[in-house]
């Protein structure tokens, strides 16, 4: 028996604390061992050896965690060192053994680990309300200083799993990132937002400001805690400012609000957020020539394609809290969607407030749509049988011919109907796609397979 030859050396007080400190500095995450004692050992080998006996779905060898062991060991040693508690503690909750957890909590001081392990058993249970209040406290006891938002600091990941892995993130930045994972789910949206926020973890907040709360909430939050920049500001707290005011910047753009949305923006952004709302005011003002108006779209879709996220797009969030499911794939994020497994309940308020704040179209790589759209637009204002209308609809078309061929092959369509007798025209007809164009703009050479035509599904470009 493994965990009594372990015994020993979990008696031993100057022995059992270091291998404890191993367990729970990443010894916990050890391959399962073999733990066949000296009987079943040799039986199993020689059944290993036949071809007439399948093996069980686990394997001939009975194997378990070293860290579950050690564990084991412990509690038949009957240690009773309160300061071994809080970390033994930890390392049954990194294990998955909660009850074990359980009962090292109850034996352990009333400090901040073995109370921040407490509130995680408690969102176990599904006591959330109980679980914030004590993170509440446990916040207070550490006050964030330097925020960093840096990779690993940017999503909550495995905060609420099984597995702890957060060498690199502050513990005050973990326990108030976990408060406003809770609060989320207390629907306390902007005291959510404010703890993920300064925190450091900002893709959470994103999907929080952008998709959650309303736009009069979240405007009515960065004016009171985010307005102008105080003399002196830290660098970190500045780039915080920076971050939600712009994101606040493009919901405003986002309803056509784009006289307030100047307030919001930094110098870079207003650059490109003047060019856009010029190309879109003059574009769509139906008092103007046709050639001017397409111009202007046709370039407001290119400010929207190179530009990618600054002005209109929503958040691409890739936030992820495992077991709480806080993990963007599409729109809507699968933070709402139904997860059997999810520790964070999802509200239907929740729900009802990312339906509302949904944006056309709803989906990634939004900003190619928009400018595919815009260039659309262009197109409809242009000539037939021009070089320059079937450059906007091969380019339309081009932005989303990998993210959504059916939306692409209306440009497609377009582009032969309207412009055969264009270069670009001819060439999409002969391809029945879009055809390859060097970094030149010539129209690369097509050599169709067999002699024929690909057909949509054959075409695979580069």
């Amino acid at each position: 028996n493994r965990s009594t030859s372990l015994k020993p050396l979990a008696s031993d007080p100057r022995v059992q604390p270091v291998i404890t400190a191993y367990i729970i500095s990443g010894g916990w995450s050890d391959d399962p061992v073999d733990v066949d004692g000296a009987v079943r050992e040799p039986v199993v080998r020689l059944l290993e050896k036949q071809t007439f006996v399948s093996a069980p779905a686990g394997g001939w060898h009975k194997m378990d965690s070293p860290a579950r062991l050690w564990l084991e060991a412990v509690e038949a040693a009957k240690v009773r060192d309160v300061v071994s508690a809080e970390k033994l503690a930890l390392a049954a909750y990194q294990c998955g053994e909660f009850a074990v957890a359980a009962r090292w909590i109850d034996r352990a001081p009333d400090l901040p680990t073995s109370q921040w392990l407490k509130s995680k058993l408690l969102l176990r249970e599904g006591k959330v309300d109980q679980a914030a209040v004590l993170l509440a406290k446990l916040v207070r006891q550490f006050p964030v200083g330097r925020v960093e938002t840096n990779e690993s600091a940017t999503t909550l990941q495995q905060r609420l799993a099984i597995v702890e892995n957060s060498q690199d993130t502050p513990a005050s930045a973990q326990v108030l990132g976990e408060l406003g994972a809770l609060r989320v789910a207390r629907r306390e949206y902007t005291e959510a937002l404010d703890a993920l926020l300064r925190s450091g973890y900002t893709q959470d907040a994103a999907y929080v400001a952008d998709r959650v709360m309303t736009l009069e909430e979240l405007k009515g939050y960065v004016d009171r805690c985010w307005s102008e920049a105080p003399q002196g500001e830290a660098e970190e707290l500045g780039n915080l400012r920076n971050f939600i005011r712009s994101l606040l910047g493009q919901r405003l753009v986002r309803v056509g609000q784009y006289f307030v949305a100047r307030n919001y923006f930094q110098p870079r952004e207003l650059e490109f957020l003047d060019l856009y709302v010029n190309s879109i005011t003059v574009g769509r003002d139906e008092t103007r020539p046709h050639a001017e108006r397409a111009n202007a779209l046709w370039r407001g879709a290119q400010v929207v394609f190179e530009d990618r996220f600054v002005i209109h797009a929503p958040v691409e969030t890739d936030w992820n809290l495992r077991s709480g499911n806080f993990s963007y794939t599409d729109a809507p994020p699968a933070r709402i969607q139904s997860m059997t497994n999810a520790l964070l309940p999802v509200s239907v308020d929740e729900q009802q407030r990312v339906a509302r704040t949904s944006t056309f179209p709803d989906r990634n790589w939004h900003y190619r749509f928009m400018a595919a759209n815009m260039a659309w637009e262009a197109a409809q204002l242009m000539p037939d049988n021009s070089d320059e209308t079937a450059r906007v609809l091969w380019q339309g078309g081009t932005w989303i011919k990998y993210a959504d061929p059916k939306a692409a092959d209306v440009f497609y369509k377009a582009l032969v109907r309207r412009c055969r007798n264009t270069a670009l025209g001819t060439a999409a007809d002969r391809r029945r796609w879009f055809p390859s164009l060097d970094e030149n703009g010539n129209i690369l050479p097509f050599k169709p397979r067999d002699g024929k035509a690909l057909t949509d599904a054959a075409v695979t470009e580069e």
